[in-house]
């Protein structure tokens, strides 16, 4: 699989495999809905919890995730998806997902800053 990478290059680059895989699932998880021009319900309302990271939101927070991956990311199956504060500012966020056509884990981790 190849596709356009733009997150962590200088400028827009053809990625593949595992590195298409990370651009992707970084661009559903830091793409608010509405932010995307011609396709306004794409991405996840991950950035929208960051203000409230209780017991209770974080629940929440990874149910999105996991929605969010499930409909825009079809080629994967979403296998855990763990939250940790590192500070007051900083969220940790690891995704486990499980690519369907060869049945390979893939973990995405990304620190989230306030």
């Amino acid at each position: 699989m190849k596709g356009v990478g733009i997150y962590n290059v200088d400028s827009p680059t053809i990625l593949q495999d595992s590195a298409l895989l990370e651009e992707n699932l970084t661009r559903i998880l830091l793409t608010m809905p509405g932010e995307r021009v011609g396709n306004p319900t794409f991405g996840c309302r991950f950035k929208a919890f960051l203000f409230d990271q209780s017991i209770i939101m974080k629940e929440e927070i990874m149910s999105e995730i996991a929605t969010a991956i499930g409909k825009w990311e079809p080629r994967v199956t979403v296998q855990t998806i763990t939250l940790t504060n590192l500070d007051a500012n900083t969220l940790a966020v690891k995704v486990e997902v499980i690519i369907n056509e060869t049945l390979e884990v893939f973990t995405l981790e990304k620190v989230v800053r306030i």
